[in-house]
């Protein structure tokens, strides 16, 4: 329910950036000032859903590099160490993005 809800937000702020490069809604200031009020209010919870988005690919990547036989010690404390400090951030942020939401 969150990413749907969260998607929708970015599809919104998506639409946002098109309706403002019109010259036309540039052109009406009430409106304007509105649409650009919204976007700004969005922009928050976008840029951090695109955060969520990145560390979630990035535990992704490193999980495809663990089920990968590979001989060295190193390498694999190095991914799980990393997997980690990722886990935390996601945690992090998706606590961030929740309180955003409500």
């Amino acid at each position: 329910m969150m990413l749907s809800k969260l998607e929708a937000i970015e599809k919104r702020y998506q639409e946002l950036e098109v309706i403002l490069s019109d010259p036309r809604v540039i052109s009406e200031q009430a409106n304007y000032q509105k649409l650009t009020k919204e976007m700004a209010e969005l922009s928050r919870v976008v840029n951090k859903f695109k955060e969520f988005r990145k560390i979630n690919h990035e535990i992704e990547e490193l999980r495809s590099l663990l089920t990968k036989k590979t001989e060295e010690d190193g390498l694999i404390q190095l991914i799980e160490n990393e997997l980690h400090s990722l886990n935390q951030r996601y945690e992090a942020c998706k606590d961030e993005l929740r309180a955003l939401l409500f």
